[in-house]
């Protein structure tokens, strides 16, 4: 399994085991929360995607982004 596929926060509960996130999607969630926070940031992804784009087109531009922070952290980091 690669880094990026292990659990971010497993645990157990009643002796069943709880994978939870991955890490990936938790470093791509946190990623995302960093970018929907930082204006600059809005500001060139709504430029990227152009400034009539339709809600759709917005909210994937900032998922790619945010999981392509999160891939380029877990590759830094031990390999994604």
């Amino acid at each position: 399994m690669k880094n990026a596929d292990q659990p971010a926060y497993p645990a157990r509960s009643n002796g069943e085991y709880m994978p939870g996130l991955t890490k990936r999607e938790k470093a791509a969630l946190m990623a995302m929360q960093g970018i929907i926070s930082n204006a600059d940031t809005m500001r060139e992804i709504t430029k990227a995607v152009g400034v009539r784009c339709d809600a759709d087109e917005f909210y994937f531009a900032i998922k790619n982004a945010a999981y392509a922070y999160a891939d380029a952290m877990l590759e830094e980091n031990g390999g994604a």
